[in-house]
Protein backbone atom coordinates (compact mmCIF):
# COMPACT_ATOMS: atom_id res chain seq x y z
CA UNK A 1 0.00 0.00 0.00
CA UNK A 2 1.18 3.54 -0.77
CA UNK A 3 0.84 6.41 1.69
CA UNK A 4 1.07 9.89 0.18
CA UNK A 5 3.15 12.17 2.44
CA UNK A 6 4.20 15.33 0.53
CA UNK A 7 6.25 16.90 3.35
CA UNK A 8 9.66 18.55 3.37
CA UNK A 9 12.47 16.78 5.24
CA UNK A 10 15.95 17.66 6.43
CA UNK A 11 18.48 15.66 4.40
CA UNK A 12 22.16 14.80 4.69
CA UNK A 13 23.48 14.10 1.19
CA UNK A 14 26.80 13.18 -0.32
CA UNK A 15 27.87 15.05 -3.46
CA UNK A 16 30.66 13.78 -5.69
CA UNK A 17 31.60 12.17 -8.99
CA UNK A 18 29.00 14.24 -10.78
CA UNK A 19 26.11 13.03 -8.64
CA UNK A 20 24.18 13.35 -5.42
CA UNK A 21 23.39 10.58 -2.95
CA UNK A 22 20.97 10.98 -0.04
CA UNK A 23 22.36 9.39 3.15
CA UNK A 24 19.86 10.09 5.94
CA UNK A 25 16.88 12.32 6.61
CA UNK A 26 14.88 13.68 9.52
CA UNK A 27 11.11 13.49 9.30
CA UNK A 28 8.69 14.25 12.14
CA UNK A 29 11.56 14.32 14.66
CA UNK A 30 12.97 10.90 13.72
CA UNK A 31 16.19 10.19 11.79
CA UNK A 32 16.02 7.61 8.98
CA UNK A 33 19.29 6.19 7.67
CA UNK A 34 19.22 5.16 4.03
CA UNK A 35 20.68 1.71 3.44
CA UNK A 36 20.02 1.48 -0.29
CA UNK A 37 18.89 3.58 -3.22
CA UNK A 38 16.79 1.26 -5.35
CA UNK A 39 15.92 3.64 -8.20
CA UNK A 40 16.65 7.16 -9.45
CA UNK A 41 15.11 9.29 -12.19
CA UNK A 42 14.69 12.92 -13.23
CA UNK A 43 11.66 15.02 -14.09
CA UNK A 44 11.15 18.66 -15.03
CA UNK A 45 9.24 21.41 -13.27
CA UNK A 46 9.49 24.36 -15.66
CA UNK A 47 13.17 24.94 -16.45
CA UNK A 48 14.32 23.05 -13.34
CA UNK A 49 15.07 19.37 -13.03
CA UNK A 50 13.86 17.39 -10.05
CA UNK A 51 15.93 14.46 -8.87
CA UNK A 52 13.85 11.54 -7.62
CA UNK A 53 14.93 8.63 -5.41
CA UNK A 54 13.31 5.45 -4.24
CA UNK A 55 15.14 4.46 -1.04
CA UNK A 56 15.11 1.75 1.59
CA UNK A 57 16.00 2.67 5.16
CA UNK A 58 17.97 0.53 7.59
CA UNK A 59 14.70 -0.35 9.33
CA UNK A 60 13.32 -1.70 6.03
CA UNK A 61 10.93 1.16 5.25
CA UNK A 62 10.67 2.27 1.59
CA UNK A 63 10.19 5.92 0.61
CA UNK A 64 10.00 7.94 -2.57
CA UNK A 65 11.53 11.42 -2.36
CA UNK A 66 12.88 14.16 -4.57
CA UNK A 67 15.29 17.10 -4.46
CA UNK A 68 13.96 20.43 -5.74
CA UNK A 69 16.99 22.55 -6.78
CA UNK A 70 14.84 25.61 -7.48
CA UNK A 71 13.94 25.90 -3.78
CA UNK A 72 16.83 23.80 -2.39
CA UNK A 73 14.37 21.46 -0.64
CA UNK A 74 14.01 17.72 -0.17
CA UNK A 75 10.42 16.47 -0.37
CA UNK A 76 9.19 13.14 0.98
CA UNK A 77 6.57 12.16 -1.58
CA UNK A 78 5.25 8.84 -0.29
CA UNK A 79 5.97 5.73 1.73
CA UNK A 80 5.31 2.07 0.92
CA UNK A 81 4.08 -0.52 3.37
CA UNK A 82 3.09 -4.15 3.18
CA UNK A 83 6.10 -5.72 1.47
CA UNK A 84 7.05 -3.03 -1.04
Amino acid sequence: MTEEILETVEMVSWFGRGGMQPCRFRWRGRVYRISRITSTWESRQGVYRRYHYLVRTRSGDVYEMHFDPENLLWMLDCGYTGGA
